[in-house]
């Protein structure tokens, strides 16, 4: 991985570590992906500014393993925090659809929340 050849915090590290967590997640190992996209938000946050969109990027990704794993509260704080970067950086309220998916994520861990219900990321 590119760990051997980057010292330290890199971008071509954290990305690598959110394409790992992704590739997890895609197989259903939720577990796996989360500590990838764990690992991959901390780097990110010591590389860039707390409002980056990598940023939130990462945690987007870290709210989605959260929510296949069932552990919606950590899912929803994860996908706001997520959203208000995304509104914070980007002038149009549709980077790419992004603040789209993550409102409807917010909504759908409420009403999950709500009802006591396992997550299930759409």
């Amino acid at each position: 991985m590119r760990t051997a050849i980057f010292a330290g915090d890199h971008p071509a590290v954290a990305n690598s570590l959110n394409s790992v967590g992704g590739a997890y997640d895609a197989l259903g190992r939720y577990t796996e992906a989360l500590q990838y996209n764990e690992r991959a938000l901390e780097m990110r946050k010591a590389l860039y500014q707390a409002n980056h969109p990598k940023v939130a990027q990462s945690l987007a990704s870290v709210g989605q393993a959260y929510d296949l794993l069932g552990r919606s509260g950590q899912a929803r704080d994860c996908y706001q925090q997520a959203l208000s970067i995304y509104r914070a950086v980007h002038s149009s309220d549709n980077p790419r659809g992004t603040v789209k998916v993550l409102k409807k994520n917010v909504k759908l861990t409420n009403k999950r929340m709500k009802k006591g219900e396992k997550s299930c990321v759409v």
